[in-house]
C-alpha cells in the first residue's frame, strides 16, 4: 500500500469516528423565554410581548438612556483590545458602585456580560474545589446550565429556608448561587432577616457565596441594591459576585460585565484577583472594549444625571406594577411585593396557551416583563389575564 492511500483510509477512519462520536448527542430543548419571544414576533396581530428582560420605552422601542448618549458622543471608539483585567476606570467605576467606600481586599475582571462573570466565578469556584453549587427555586432559566457548563452539579432547593437548612446540614463544603437584588423571575427578593440568616450559616464554614447582581439600582436604589454586601464584608465572609451593565445602563448588545470578589484575607484577595484574568481569559480572552468605555465615561463624568434616570425608571416600574395589581388584586400581593423588571403569576400552561391565542405573550414560567410594556399596555394585559383564570 503506498503513502497516499494509508493517508487517505487514515481520514475515512477519523471521519467516520467523528460522524460516529457526533451521533451520540441529543436534540435540546431551546431556551423558553427565546422560544416564546420568538412565537410573539410571528404574530401579525397587534400583541402584547412580555417575554424577554429588556426595557422599552412608551412606543415600544428600546429605552435609551441620556448618559449613555452623550457617553457615546464625547468617547473616541477604540478598535484595538482592552487590558487583559479590563479598562481601569471601568474596573474602578464598577468596583465603586457595587462595594462603596468598603473597596478594599476586592478584585475585579471585566467580562463578556453578566452571563459572561457568572461563567468567571462559576468555573473558579470548580477550580478552586467546588463540586456542587446549591441553587435556591424560582432562578433564572439559565442558571442551571452555566452551572452544569462549568463541570459542577446542581443541587435544588425550594425557597431560603430550604436553603438554610441545606447548609447548616451538609458536610462537604458546596457553593451557593444567590441573586442579589430585582430577583428573575419572581421580582421578591431576600428580605433583610433571611440575608442575615444566611450570612450566619456561611460564617466560619467554607461554603462559597456566589452572588448575581444583574440589575442594580433598578430595584430600590443604587446602594440599596447591593446593601446586603456590607454584611457579608463585616462578617468576613468571602464572595464571588457577577455583574451585569446590560438593563441598568442598557448595554445589552454590547455585553458589558465584570466579576467581582471579597476575601478577608488580603493575600487571597489578590491571589483571586489572577484567577479571575485567567479564567476569563481562558473562556472568552478579552471582555469587548466598546461597552467598558462607555460605563466608565458615564459614571466618571455623568453620575448624578444617571442616577436620576434610574430614579425615573423606577418610579415608572413602580407606577406599571401598581396598575398592575388593581388589575389582578387576587395576586396584589405577589405583585406589590416585587421590584426590578419582572413580576411573575402562577398561572396553568394552558392559560398561557389561551393568552397567546390572544397574541399576549409571557414567559412559560409566568414571569411578566413589564418593564417591556407600554403603560397602556398594562390593563390591557391584567384584564387579558383575569379573564382567563
Amino acid at each position: 500500500m503506498d503513502e497516499s492511500s494509508r493517508i487517505l483510509i487514515q481520514l475515512s477512519y477519523h471521519q467516520a469516528l467523528m460522524t460516529h462520536l457526533l451521533q451520540n448527542l441529543q436534540p435540546l430543548q431551546t431556551d423558553p423565554i427565546f422560544a416564546a419571544a420568538a412565537r410573539a414576533k410571528l404574530s401579525k396581530d397587534p400583541k402584547i410581548d412580555a417575554t424577554i428582560g429588556v426595557i422599552l420605552d412608551e412606543e415600544g422601542q428600546l429605552f435609551e438612556f441620556k448618559t449613555i448618549q452623550r457617553a457615546l458622543e464625547s468617547i473616541s471608539i477604540e478598535k484595538g483590545y482592552a487590558p487583559l483585567a479590563g479598562n481601569q476606570q471601568y474596573l474602578s467605576s464598577v468596583t465603586k458602585l457595587v462595594f462603596g467606600k468598603n473597596t478594599e481586599k476586592t478584585s475585579a475582571v471585566a467580562t463578556c456580560g453578566g452571563t459572561g462573570a457568572l461563567s468567571v466565578i462559576l468555573h473558579l469556584a470548580k477550580s478552586a474545589g467546588y463540586n456542587t453549587v446549591t441553587l435556591p427555586l424560582p432562578s433564572w432559566v439559565n442558571h442551571p446550565r452555566l452551572i452544569a457548563a462549568a463541570g459542577l452539579e446542581v443541587q435544588i432547593v425550594t425557597d431560603c429556608d430550604a436553603l438554610l437548612e441545606k447548609l447548616n446540614s451538609v458536610k462537604s463544603p458546596t457553593a451557593v448561587l444567590v441573586q442579589l437584588g430585582c430577583h428573575n423571575p419572581t421580582g421578591r427578593d431576600f428580605s433583610d432577616e433571611q440575608w442575615s440568616d444566611l450570612a450566619e450559616a456561611l460564617e466560619s464554614s467554607d461554603h462559597l457565596l456566589l452572588l448575581d447582581s444583574a440589575y442594580q439600582g433598578l430595584g430600590e436604589g443604587i446602594q440599596e441594591d447591593v446593601a446586603p454586601l456590607k454584611l457579608f464584608q463585616e462578617s468576613g465572609i468571602p464572595f464571588m459576585l457577577a455583574w451585569s451593565a446590560s438593563k441598568n445602563h442598557g448595554l445589552y448588545g454590547l455585553r458589558t460585565g465584570a466579576a467581582l470578589s471579597y476575601h478577608p484575607d488580603k493575600s487571597l484577595s489578590e491571589l483571586l484577583q489572577q484567577h479571575l484574568v485567567m479564567t476569563n481569559r481562558a473562556i472568552t480572552s478579552v471582555a469587548p472594549a466598546l461597552g467598558q468605555e462607555i460605563v466608565a465615561k458615564v459614571q466618571m463624568d455623568y453620575f448624578e444625571e444617571w442616577s436620576a434616570e434610574l430614579m425615573r425608571l423606577r418610579s415608572v416600574l413602580a407606577e406599571k406594577r401598581s396598575l398592575l395589581a388593581k388589575a389582578l388584586p387576587d395576586f396584589a400581593d405577589l405583585i406589590n411585593g416585587s421590584h426590578g423588571l419582572f413580576v411573575q403569576i402562577p398561572l396553568e400552561k394552558s392559560i398561557i396557551t389561551t393568552l397567546e391565542s390572544q397574541s399576549i405573550f409571557i414567559a412559560t414560567d409566568g414571569r411578566i416583563n413589564i418593564a417591556g410594556l407600554a403603560m397602556k399596555q398594562i390593563n390591557e394585559l391584567g384584564e387579558k389575564i383575569k379573564n382567563c383564570i
